[in-house]
């Protein structure tokens, strides 16, 4: 009989842990602006997809939409380089956003300096993507990047990324001064894959969000908010 009740109870923890994971994650939210919900072939059209196979490489990438009408962004790494010698490095496949353009196609920037970060609602492969979001700057090349780790599995997951977590880059590379993320001077944001473990990946995105989060704010002086600091990873 102990035996019994004792699998019961263990069934029951199992099915509500289960349910715990298929609920949206609430999270300390209070502002947010819908950037992009990918809600069938047109929401994606405004997308990029590259890959090294546009510089002689062999990887592929496709960005399309699944029967739902999410993003979804597939393809096959591969760091193969060709063989005439002249490439030191492959193994990237991305997706990026346009730059918005108002009615006499002039580019507009969003401005996103009243929240504090990006929403990914996601359901990837448990590989380690990465967000770009370039500012407007006198570099091109040069790109805010933060790390989009994936759990893997059958269910969809939020993820935040805050601005602070974002650090400066240069054709892959971390540059050794740091100039400070200026969310209202937002022009692409897009995903990256460039983890060096060739094979199929897959990643789907049903939007993405700019987010307000309290819980990455102290009240530092009566009626006066700072920002914590938050260490890179």
């Amino acid at each position: 009989m102990n035996v019994g009740r004792k699998l019961a109870g263990k069934l029951r923890q199992a099915l509500r842990d289960l349910w715990a994971r298929t609920e949206p994650r609430q999270h300390d939210v209070l502002r947010e602006r819908m950037l992009w919900s990918f809600r069938g072939q047109e929401s994606v059209k405004p997308w990029a997809c590259v890959s090294d196979r546009d510089v002689g490489g062999i990887s592929e990438c496709k960005l399309e939409t699944t029967a739902s009408g999410r993003a979804l962004f597939h393809g096959n790494l591969s760091s193969t380089l060709p063989a005439d010698g002249q490439m030191k490095y492959s193994g990237y496949c991305a997706i990026r956003s346009s730059p918005y353009k108002n009615t006499i196609g002039q580019v507009e920037l969003f401005d996103l300096s009243e929240y504090d970060g990006l929403e990914f609602r996601i359901r990837g492969d448990g590989r380690k993507f990465t967000v770009n979001v370039q500012t407007e700057d006198y570099i091109k090349e040069d790109l805010y990047q933060a790390f989009l780790i994936t759990r893997g599995g059958p269910f969809w997951e939020e993820v935040q990324l805050s601005f602070d977590s974002f650090i400066l880059t240069n054709r892959g590379y971390v540059q050794d001064f740091h100039i400070k993320f200026a969310p209202q001077k937002v022009r692409t944001i897009g995903v990256l894959l460039a983890d060096k473990t060739n094979g199929p990946f897959r990643l789907e995105i049903d939007y993405i969000k700019a987010v307000e989060m309290p819980s990455l704010r102290i009240k530092s002086d009566p009626g006066q908010w700072s920002r914590m600091d938050i260490p890179h990873s």
